[in-house]
């Protein structure tokens, strides 16, 4: 998927999207990522870097395989929380980077 497709969401849709990626983490097996990262990225492009954290890390640590996007996402939270050498780390993990 393209995220820049999507976004910004308004309201309805974003409440549309939140509701269907937490119910598909409600239902699946919890080592399938791809609910977290969705989520994720849903608020960290509407803003919300808390819960964005926490679901991007989940991702993460489910499937540590490298999107590039949900690591860039991830390391600009780090760095705006002041956290710049875990940002860096993060950044180094996506090939030619």
């Amino acid at each position: 998927y393209s995220w820049d497709k999507v976004m910004p969401l308004n309201t309805k849709n974003f409440i549309n999207a939140s509701y269907f990626f937490s119910e598909s983490i409600n239902y699946n097996d919890s080592t399938f990522s791809c609910p977290y990262e969705g989520l994720g990225m849903l608020y960290f492009y509407n803003n919300d870097a808390d819960k964005a954290k926490i679901l991007l890390e989940k991702s993460i640590q489910i499937n540590s395989e490298v999107d590039e996007m949900k690591y860039r996402a991830l390391a600009k939270i780090y760095y705006a929380e002041g956290n710049i050498d875990k940002a860096k780390n993060l950044l180094k993990k996506i090939p030619n980077h």
